[in-house]
């Protein structure tokens, strides 16, 4: 049995402020969306990637798959929100694909995953139900009143940052499609960590690289990745 990578790019990037998705932006003569593509087509423990993209956009997605020769992607429509492109590569799964191993959930807006990282996950997931990446935090937190005024200031060592990509068995992933419903799946923005936990599984969490991590949300944070690939 192989694996498969679900890769959710079905936003239109108003936060990135171009004239297409920022998926198709190009990075050092490649667009965005090429290098998680590459990252997965190459290594031999996935035989498949499903490529979850806006119908507006599926020809442009196409012309990326036929112009670089994926051979491993099926690409799907996504919704208008996230929840509801990832519920559809769930029906697509389900309908196209009867017995895998592990299912990976990457973001197509994090270029410097590499292979390493990927099969760090894969490894983990071997020993425990689920796993995804997580950082120390960084920054100051607050609980702010309705008006602004700050209520508390919570130690920030309590706390950490969690990060995709994520593994998990792929019997794991049906139940979250089959035991939970729609509207518990909203709930958790179909953040998969907060899935496993609504399931009763205790998420494993492992340290990640924050440079490999590194999520390309506006412009400004090409500057910080186009010298790394």
């Amino acid at each position: 049995m192989s694996n498969l990578v679900i890769i959710p790019a079905s936003g239109t990037g108003t936060r990135f402020g171009a004239p297409m998705p920022k998926q198709f932006f190009e990075i050092n003569e490649k667009p965005l969306l090429y290098y998680s593509l590459s990252t997965f087509e190459k290594m031999p423990e996935f035989g498949y990637i499903i490529l979850v993209m806006h119908p507006k956009y599926l020809e442009d997605a196409k012309n990326i798959i036929n112009k670089y020769s994926f051979k491993k992607v099926h690409l799907i429509p996504g919704g208008e929100e996230r929840n509801f492109s990832i519920d559809n590569a769930y029906k697509y799964i389900k309908t196209n694909f009867k017995k895998l191993n592990y299912i990976v959930i990457h973001d197509a807006n994090r270029p410097l995953i590499k292979d390493t990282h990927i099969r760090k996950l894969l490894e983990t997931a071997k020993i425990t139900h689920f796993v995804a990446f997580k950082l120390p935090l960084t920054f100051c937190i607050g609980v702010c009143d309705k008006n602004g005024y700050l209520l508390e200031s919570p130690s920030r060592n309590r706390f950490i940052e969690t990060h995709n990509p994520c593994a998990m068995s792929f019997q794991l992933f049906i139940q979250m499609y089959t035991k939970l419903n729609h509207k518990q799946r909203g709930e958790a923005n179909n953040d998969h960590i907060l899935l496993a936990k609504k399931l009763n599984i205790k998420p494993k969490l492992i340290d990640g690289d924050r440079l490999a991590l590194t999520k390309i949300t506006y412009k400004f944070d090409v500057d910080l990745v186009k010298n790394y690939l």
